[in-house]
């Protein structure tokens, strides 16, 4: 009923035309043709081209076996020479048409549409696509960049942190280096200072109490010789007399230095004295031993609380060695003492400032070194002022007397 001698009937025909031009998607449709299972063309809109036969496809085959084909076409077969001649590319679908209650395929109606549409469609779709792919990159490039970014100043932050803590262990391994060196220093001036120390007393013992000993022994040698040769005793009564009373003058000044030689050793108790009490003590008994007079000045003294007992007995060793040194070699010429509050090392670090004078020759500083070197006494003042963290300062000049400056911190670090 549907096909004429292998055509499509003139009225199916007829109904094709007229359902292409009333649909709706007609309007779309550029042409359209229905194919046999042998290539022939059943039916087209276009004129002439029924009844012919072109080569079977595999888009034909495709529909064919029930699977509807579209694509888009560039229109380079020879079917396509009405469409190629409007056109450069259509799209062209294939699907199979089935006989009435059956599955049975009768033929494939293949039918063209314009392309532009879909391109259109697929140049939005593409725009779209680019757009938020665009746009998710830049939003990636944002959070990656603030990322970065906050990660870099965490890294330079922990980096400059690093190095300042690099440069602080630096600082602290130098002042232990320092410290240590000087450590060794002070091992060596210690055990140096003993020996020196020795042998002064050695030198001491030996110059005063000893000579004095011996001139005593001597005294009474002559007197135990003279009642050996069996002289009569009222003859030398007089001359044994004064041997005797030069021997007791001997024996008790050997006894006043032994003693003076005994009490420098000993220092008194410096915990239950006062600052002010050390200071007059040094003066008093320097006084007492050379018979001279020293000046002493104390201002604004800081709380007895404060002032620990090693910081008291280095005032007192460092008065009593500079006065000695005074007394020596410059004659106890003005002797001067001056003790009060001050700071040390910077405006921050409180302590006591220890000023001791004369009115000698001065030190003559050409060889000054080589006189600190072989110096008992400025060695000690300084080892006492350094091994409490504090200062210690020689002004000198020739004819113009010296000045001793010592000043030690109340708060030093242990």
């Amino acid at each position: 009923a549907y096909l004429t001698n292998g055509y499509i009937s003139p009225a199916m025909a007829a109904r094709f035309n007229r359902e292409l031009s009333e649909a709706n998607f007609g309007h779309n449709i550029v042409s359209i043709k229905v194919w046999d299972s042998q290539g022939h063309i059943l039916y087209s809109n276009i004129p002439g081209l029924t009844g012919h036969q072109y080569p079977f496809n595999d888009h034909l085959r495709q529909a064919f076996s029930g699977i509807v084909v579209a694509y888009i076409s560039d229109l380079k077969e020879a079917e396509h020479f009405y469409e190629k001649r409007f056109w450069d590319r259509l799209i062209e679908v294939y699907a199979p048409v089935y006989a009435p209650g059956s599955r049975d395929i009768i033929a494939v109606v293949e039918y063209y549409l314009p392309a532009n549409a879909l391109e259109d469609e697929m140049r939005r779709a593409r725009q779209k696509s680019w757009g938020v792919v665009g746009v998710s990159t830049l939003l990636m490039y944002i959070i990656l960049n603030t990322l970065v970014a906050r990660g870099n100043a965490i890294i330079q932050e922990q980096s400059m942190r690093l190095q300042s803590q690099v440069h602080s262990l630096e600082a602290l391994l130098e002042q232990n280096r320092l410290l240590h060196a000087r450590i060794q220093r002070a091992a060596r001036r210690t055990v140096e200072l003993n020996e020196r120390f020795l042998r002064r007393l050695s030198s001491e013992l030996h110059d005063g109490p000893l000579q004095m000993l011996g001139v005593a022994a001597l005294r009474l040698d002559n007197v135990v010789s003279s009642f050996d040769e069996g002289g009569p005793p009222q003859q030398q009564d007089d001359w044994i007399t004064a041997d005797l009373r030069a021997t007791q003058t001997h024996i008790q000044e050997a006894m006043r230095e032994m003693r003076s030689m005994a009490a420098g050793l000993r220092l008194p108790e410096m915990a239950q004295l006062s600052l002010f009490e050390v200071i007059e003590r040094a003066v008093t008994m320097h006084e007492q031993r050379t018979e001279t007079r020293v000046l002493l000045n104390v201002e604004d003294l800081p709380p007895d609380e404060q002032i620990s007992p090693d910081i008291k007995i280095a005032i007192y060793r460092i008065t009593e060695e500079a006065l000695n040194n005074a007394y020596k070699h410059a004659a106890a010429k003005d002797q001067r003492v001056t003790l009060r509050a001050g700071h040390c090392t910077n405006e921050h670090t409180p302590g006591l400032q220890l000023v001791i004078s004369d009115g000698g020759p001065g030190i003559d500083w050409e060889h000054a070194h080589a006189v600190e070197r072989t110096h008992l006494g400025l060695i000690g003042m300084r080892e006492r002022a350094e091994s409490l963290g504090g200062t210690f300062l020689v002004e000198s000049q020739p004819g113009e007397g010296t000045t001793i400056r010592v000043c030690l911190p109340l708060n030093r670090e242990e």
